[in-house]
C-alpha cells in the first residue's frame, strides 16, 4: 500500500514536511505534487501516473494555492468543483483520502477567513473526508490567535523550521485515511473524468515528473462526448511562446483561445501548468462526436490567457521546437438517467372459470355445432 501526495510547493521541498511525514510511514510515500497551481494539476498527476488504486492512500496538499488563485479571479466553485472530481476519483478506485489544509500568510493573519475554507470543510464533511487544518491546529496547540509571521518563509511557504515541520507532519499522519462517503455529487453533476494523452508521443523530464508532451503545430479528434474542461502545458522562463487552442465543431462553429505558455520573472525553471478553460473562457468547451482540437504557436504580439506565474502579454512571440502540450482534460457526458415514471400498474389477470362450468361450457359449444 502507497501513499501518493498530491499537493503544491509547500510539499515539494526536500527537507519539508513530507520528508518528515515519510519517515513516520512504514508505506512507501510517492510526490507527484505540482507547484503554483490547483487542484487539477493533481488530478492530472493521479490520472496520468495510474498507479493509485484500492488500498492506496492519497494526501491532498492544494488549498493555499487554491485559496490563493481565489484571491486572484478564480471562482470558488469552479476550484471545489475540480476537488470533488479528485474526490470521487478515489472513490472510484477505493483510495482512502486524507487532506492537508494550509493558509497563505496574507491570509493567516487576516482578521476573518476566506469564505473557500468553510466550503472546502462542507465538502469534506459531505464524503466523511478526514482533514489536518494547520491554522486551526496550531493556534489550538499554542493558544495564539495565528501562526506567527515568523514561521513563514514568504507569504506562501511555511519555514523549514524542524518543530514546525514535524508539527505538519505528526498533524497530517493522525487523521484517520477514510475511502469517500457513497453519497451524491455536489458540484460535479455526476460527471467523470478522462484524461487524453495519446496524441503526445514525446516526453517531458525532470527532476520532479516524467510526463507525455507533444509539440506544436497540433490537431486531436477526440472520440469522447462531453466538455473540454483544461489543458496542460509546459511552460518555460525566458521565451516568448503561446499557443493557439481552437475547438472545431462539426457544423463548422469555433472557439478559440490565446494561451501564454511564458513564465513571468517571478520564476526560473520549467513548469507544469493546467490551463482551465472554464475560467479562462466562462464555460467549458462542448465536446460532440466530429470534433477536432488544433494548437499551434501564437503568432501575433498582444495579451494571452496567463495562469498563476506566466506572462499575461506576448510581446515578441516566436515557436517553440520543444514539447508543450501535456493533456487535454474531458469531462464525459453522464450516463442517461432512467426514467423516473412508475412502471405501470400489473394487468388484472382473468378469473379462470371452475372446472365443472368450463366442461359444461365445451360441451354446450359442441351440442351446437352438432
Amino acid at each position: 500500500m502507497t501513499i501518493y501526495v498530491l499537493g503544491g510547493s509547500n510539499s515539494l521541498f526536500g527537507n519539508g514536511w513530507v520528508s518528515h511525514y515519510a519517515a513516520l510511514k512504514s508505506q512507501e510515500v510517492v510526490n507527484l505534487s505540482v507547484g503554483a497551481t490547483t487542484t487539477l494539476a493533481g488530478i492530472y498527476r493521479l490520472l496520468q501516473d495510474g498507479r493509485a488504486g484500492r488500498g492506496d492512500t492519497v494526501v491532498w496538499e492544494y488549498a493555499l494555492n487554491e485559496v490563493n488563485h481565489a484571491r486572484g479571479g478564480y471562482s470558488v466553485d469552479l476550484l471545489l468543483k475540480n476537488v470533488e472530481h479528485l474526490i470521487c476519483i478515489c472513490r472510484r478506485r477505493r483510495c482512502r483520502l486524507v487532506m492537508a489544509i494550509f493558509t497563505p500568510r496574507p491570509q493567516e493573519l487576516a482578521p476573518d477567513r476566506d469564505p473557500y475554507y468553510d466550503q472546502l470543510l462542507a465538502l469534506l464533511d459531505h464524503y466523511g473526508i478526514g482533514s489536518f487544518d494547520m491554522s486551526r491546529a496550531w493556534r489550538a496547540a499554542h493558544g495564539l490567535p495565528a501562526i506567527p509571521a515568523e514561521l513563514y518563509a514568504d507569504n506562501l511557504h511555511y519555514s523549514h523550521d524542524p518543530a514546525l515541520l514535524d508539527f505538519i507532519a505528526r498533524g497530517v499522519s493522525s487523521v484517520p485515511r477514510r475511502v469517500p462517503a457513497q453519497v451524491a455529487a455536489l458540484r460535479t453533476d455526476g460527471r467523470r473524468l478522462r484524461l487524453l494523452t495519446d496524441f503526445a508521443k514525446q516526453r517531458f523530464t525532470n527532476s520532479i515528473m516524467d510526463v507525455p508532451a507533444a509539440p506544436l503545430p497540433l490537431r486531436i479528434a477526440p472520440r469522447q462526448a462531453g466538455r473540454i474542461i483544461a489543458l496542460f502545458m509546459i511552460c518555460r522562463p525566458n521565451e516568448d511562446v503561446g499557443v493557439l487552442a481552437q475547438l472545431h465543431g462539426p457544423e463548422g462553429s469555433s472557439r478559440k483561445l490565446r494561451i501564454s505558455t511564458t513564465i513571468d520573472k517571478s520564476f526560473d525553471r520549467k513548469i507544469l501548468k493546467a490551463v482551465s478553460i472554464e475560467h479562462a473562457t466562462g464555460e467549458a468547451w462542448p465536446l460532440a462526436r466530429g470534433c477536432e482540437v488544433s494548437m499551434r504557436p501564437v503568432k501575433a504580439p498582444g495579451p494571452a490567457h496567463a495562469e498563476y506565474q506566466l506572462k499575461r502579454r506576448l510581446r515578441q512571440p516566436v515557436p517553440s521546437k520543444e514539447p508543450i502540450v501535456s493533456g487535454v482534460l474531458v469531462e464525459l457526458d453522464p450516463p442517461e438517467r432512467p426514467s423516473q415514471q412508475p412502471p405501470p400498474p400489473p394487468a388484472r389477470p382473468v378469473p379462470r372459470l371452475p372446472l365443472w362450468r368450463r366442461a359444461a361450457s365445451r360441451m354446450a359449444r359442441l351440442v351446437r355445432r352438432a
